[in-house]
């Protein structure tokens, strides 16, 4: 994903949470 506004801002999420009521989400898991 690239930030619209400032390209030069990145990520690599590991998941989208979506649901009716809320906007789209990124998810990102991180392991101990």
């Amino acid at each position: 994903m690239i930030d619209a506004e400032n390209i030069f801002l990145g990520a690599s999420p590991d998941g989208l949470g979506m649901c009716d009521c809320c906007e789209t989400a990124v998810l990102e898991i991180k392991c101990p």
